[in-house]
C-alpha cells in the first residue's frame, strides 16, 4: 500500500467474530497483540488503519440493555484507541434490522461522546443497511429507510456506498450525484472488487474500471474490497491506486498492464493470456 500511496485501511472481516458475533467481548490478548502489530505496521507505512465493529446482527438500542450496548461499543473502541487506533467505523450492511432512526442515534451518540472527545481521533465512518443506489430509492422516491437515516445522521460521518448495485461496473457521475445530493455530503466509495465472496471459483484480476468522468470529485474517499487471495488481489488495487491518485487521467489498460509488469516481470505477458 506504501508503495502505491494508498493510504487508508479498513479492518472489518466479518469472520472475525470479535468484529461482528462477539462484537461485545474483548480482544483475548493474543489476538489484540496481533492487532497492534498490523496497526504499528500501518503507522510505519503512512496507511490511516480503520478499526470497524458491525453490531448490526444483535445489538439492541432501547431501555437498560440499549444503554449497555452503546456502552460496550464505546467500551471496544476505547481499547482500540489504547492500541493506537485513530479513525473507526461502524457498519450497519447485511442485516435484517432498519431501524434507521435507532442506528443513526447510536452513530451520533457515539460521534459526540467519543470522536469528538479525542482530538487526535479522525471522522467516524459507516456503511447503512441500504448501502447501494438502487435500494436507497423506488420509482416513487427516496425509499423511507435512507430518507430517515440520512436526515438524523451527523453531517460529519462519512457514509460509504457500493455505487448503484452491490457489485457494478462504474459509477457515473449522475448517480453518486444523486446519492450525494440524498445524505448531504460527499460520499466515501466502497467498491466491491475485486472482492469474490458471491462467487467463490471467480479470479478477479481486472483493473478498476467504469468510473464516469467527474465522479471522483465527489469522493470523500475509494476503498476496495479485496479478495481472500491477497497477493492476486495486488493487480486490481495497484490499479485503483493509479485511479485514485489521477483519476482524470487515468487508462485502465495502461494501468492493468503496468500492475501486471511491475508484479510479474518476464511473465507479464502469461499473466495477461
Amino acid at each position: 500500500m506504501h508503495e502505491h500511496n494508498l493510504n487508508l485501511y479498513i479492518y472489518a472481516p466479518k469472520d472475525d467474530p470479535y468484529h461482528r458475533e462477539k462484537w461485545r467481548e474483548p480482544y483475548p490478548a493474543k489476538e489484540m497483540q496481533r492487532l497492534q502489530e498490523l496497526i504499528q505496521t500501518a503507522r510505519q507505512n503512512n496507511v490511516e488503519f480503520v478499526f470497524a465493529i458491525s453490531p448490526g446482527l444483535d445489538m439492541r438500542f432501547e431501555g437498560a440493555d440499549g444503554e449497555a450496548d452503546l456502552t460496550a461499543l464505546i467500551t471496544k473502541f476505547n481499547s482500540l484507541y489504547r492500541a493506537g487506533v485513530r479513525q473507526f467505523a461502524i457498519f450497519f450492511d447485511d442485516i435484517r434490522n432498519k431501524d434507521a432512526q435507532q442506528q443513526a442515534t447510536v452513530l451520533n451518540e457515539v460521534n459526540h461522546s467519543f470522536i469528538h472527545k479525542r482530538a487526535d481521533v479522525k471522522p467516524l465512518f459507516t456503511v447503512p443497511t441500504e448501502y447501494f443506489s438502487l435500494d436507497m430509492m423506488t420509482k416513487k422516491g427516496i425509499k423511507k429507510y435512507t430518507k430517515d437515516f440520512s436526515s438524523r445522521l451527523d453531517k460529519d460521518i462519512l457514509v460509504m456506498y457500493a455505487g448503484e448495485g452491490v457489485v457494478c461496473e462504474g459509477i457515473s457521475l449522475d448517480n453518486i450525484a444523486s446519492v450525494e445530493k440524498i445524505y448531504g455530503r460527499k460520499m466515501a466509495i466502497w467498491w466491491n472488487y475485486p472482492v469474490s465472496d458471491y462467487m467463490k471459483g471467480k479470479l478477479a484480476l481486472g483493473p478498476i474500471t467504469g468510473m464516469g468522468a467527474g465522479a471522483s470529485d465527489h469522493m470523500a474517499a475509494f476503498v476496495m474490497n479485496p479478495m481472500e487471495h491477497a497477493v492476486l488481489s495486488r493487480i486490481t488495487l495497484a490499479t485503483g491506486a493509479d485511479f485514485a491518485s489521477q483519476p482524470a487521467s487515468y487508462n485502465e489498460d495502461a494501468s492493468w498492464k503496468h500492475a501486471l509488469e511491475e508484479q510479474y516481470g518476464a511473465l507479464s505477458e502469461d499473466m495477461q493470456v
